[in-house]
Formats: C-alpha cells, structure tokens, sequence
C-alpha cells in the first residue's frame, strides 16, 4: 500500500524515480507474494533509506510548487501593456543602433590608433636602429679616445723629457765639453793633453803639439762665436800640426805659416818658429778679449791680463815665449792662459749667437775630428 501510494504522489508531481529506486520497486513488487527471502533487519533497513529519499523528494517538490505558485500569481496581478512594451522596445532599438554606431565609431578608431600604433612600432625599430649605431659609434669614439688619451699621455711625457733634456743642454757649455780645461799640478790642460814642461816631469812634444792644437782649434770656434776675423792672422787647427798665418808681412805676396809646435828638448834660446806662432796666438786672442769688452765695458773679465807676449800673474809678469825662458814659468805661462780661455768659454754662453759666413776648418788629426759646424754652442 505505501508502494502505492508513492508512485500516485510522484506521478501527480510529474517526477520520475532513479533507475536504482525503479528496480528496488519492481523487485520488492515481484517479491510480494512470494515467500520473501530477505531478512526483516535487511527489509527494515531498505525501507528507512527509500523513506528518507522519499521526504527529500517531497521537499523538493514542495518548494518548486511554492516557486510556481509566486509566478503565476505575479502573472496575474501584473496586467500586460501593449504599448509600455512597443516604446520600451522602440528604445531599445534606438539604444541598439546608438550602440552600434558607437561599435562603429569605437571600430574607427580603433583602426586609426592600430595604424598610429603600427606606425609607433616601425618608428620605435628605426629609433632601435638608430641607437645602436650610435652606441657603436659611442664605443668606437670611447676606444679612439682612451687611444689618443694614452697617446697624448705618452706624448705630455716625452715632451717632458725632451724639455728636461733641454733644459740639462741649455745649461751644458759645449765648448767646455769639447775642449775641456783643467789643472793638473803644475800644468794646465785641455781634452786631457798637458801644456808644459818641467825639469823634473818631462812631458813629450807629442801631448804639447796635441794641447796647442786643441787650444787653436778653440780660439778658431770662439772667434767664428763671437764673428771675428783676426787682424793680421789666420788661426788653421790641424791637430797636432796646427799653424797660424801670418798676414802682415809687409812688401811681400808670401804669407808666412808660424807652426803652432815644437820638438827636441828645451833650449835656452828657445823655438825661435813655436815662439812666433805662440807670439801670434796671444794677439790674435787678444783681439777676442776686446771684443768681449764692447759687450762687458769696464769690467776686469780674465782672471789674468794679457799685454804682447807677457801674461800678468798679479805682480808677475810671464813670458810665453821659451827664449830667455825658464821651463817653470813658460808652463805657468801656458796655465795662465788656458785659465783666460776657460773664463771666455762661460762667458760666451751669456752672448747671442753670431753667424759667420765662411767655411769652418775641417780636422785631419784623430785628436780633433769634429768640425765647428757640428758644435752647438
């Protein structure tokens, strides 16, 4: 009877069983007049649990006719405007086609800034493009000048030496290099060569010719330094065989050589040809003395006079010639005079240059091979 009842309750809700709960029915249906075999435990169990779906079921079917019952009724109280209904739809006609033109005008522009868009893109690569030649443009000048960095880094250096250089060469006297006076003992020398003779020190003519042929050589660049053309002489370095012309020799076309060496031993009446030429040298280096007085006038500038053929040793007066001469102070003589020769090598490096316009004297001796054109004074 309850079956019953179930399938007449569900049939009016129109709802349909689960397949699982049809067959449970169909089987409990076929079972009922046969001799049941289940349990009543069994039997008990089957029906709490259909009992329980079956109150679900009825409470679902109970608040859709609820739903159903809302909506007919608002149905009926809410009477339907044929009229509210066609301007409603009129405007939302109007409100469509205000909506697609809308569409139409988004469209638009959306295609005018997809192109603008476009237009950004392709400018953007050629920007890219741009850069990057610039940035290698950039590394390019970065390493050209980390380059002319170093270079001109090197250059500010050897500048700086070649002035240092400089500066060392400009405060060197060359002559004083090139023919280099001293004092030895008793003797004076130039480049090293000994002028002088002594009783107890013999020195060769060989080491004299070599000095008297340095001192002519230096008295040749100091007259070309200063731009003089001695009166009366003509100095010719020719090492250890210089000589001096005399020009003076009045009523004759022969101009006689003094030669500015000696050999053999000493003689008291001495070398009548090496006093001559040495008689010759005092004055041609006197003329040198005056000329630097017209720079200098008034000052003492040798630290011994010279008067003919004497050299003046505070109250001593020394011949440089041998005749009537004493070894001894023939070789003072000669240190004197290398001393004048040393004063006038300083001086000259406090003159301007003078250029001569002649041919300088070109040196056959090994001990004098450079020529007064290479001499930077």
């Amino acid at each position: 009877m309850i079956l019953n009842l179930e399938k007449f309750f569900l049939c009016q809700c129109k709802m349909e069983l689960h397949a699982t709960l049809i067959e449970e029915e169909n089987l409990l249906s076929d079972t009922q007049s046969r001799e049941s075999r289940i349990g009543r435990k069994c039997a008990s169990s089957v029906t709490s649990e259909l009992q329980k779906q079956l109150e679900g079921l009825e409470q679902e079917c109970i608040q859709y006719k609820q739903t159903l019952d809302k909506l007919t009724n608002k149905k009926a109280n809410s009477p339907f405007d044929q009229n509210a209904a066609t301007r409603k739809l009129e405007a939302l006609k109007t409100e469509e086609r205000d909506l697609l033109d809308q569409l139409n005008f988004l469209e638009e522009e959306e295609r005018v800034l997809s192109n603008e868009l476009n237009s950004k893109i392709e400018e953007r690569r050629k920007i890219n493009e741009r850069d990057e030649e610039l940035y290698r443009q950039l590394r390019n000048n970065h390493r050209t000048l980390i380059e002319q960095t170093d270079e001109q880094r090197a250059l500010k250096l050897q500048i700086k030496n070649s002035e240092e250089q400089l500066k060392r060469l400009c405060q060197t006297n060359i002559l004083d290099l090139c023919f280099h006076i001293w004092v030895d003992g008793e003797f004076g020398t130039i480049s090293g060569f000994r002028l002088g003779r002594l009783r107890q020190e013999q020195v060769e003519w060989n080491e004299i010719n070599a000095a008297l042929g340095q001192m002519a050589f230096l008295l040749k660049v100091i007259a070309e330094r200063l731009g003089i053309e001695f009166v009366g002489y003509e100095v010719v370095p020719f090492g250890s065989c210089s000589f001096i012309r005399s020009l003076r020799k009045e009523n004759s076309d022969k101009i006689e050589e003094l030669p500015l060496y000696g050999s053999g031993g000493w003689r008291p009446f001495g070398q009548p040809a090496l006093d001559k030429a040495l008689i010759a040298f005092m004055d041609c280096f006197i003329q040198v003395e005056k000329r630097l007085k017209q720079h200098f006038p008034g000052t003492q500038l040798l630290p011994y006079r010279m008067l003919k053929d004497k050299i003046i040793d505070r109250d001593s007066q020394y011949l440089i010639k041998m005749q009537l001469n004493s070894p001894e102070r023939w070789t003072k003589s000669m240190k004197c005079l290398l001393l004048n020769m040393k004063r006038v090598i300083g001086i000259l490096t406090t003159l301007p240059i003078v250029t001569q316009q002649q041919n300088s004297p070109q040196l056959s001796s090994g001990t004098l091979t450079p020529t007064i054109n290479t001499l930077k004074i």
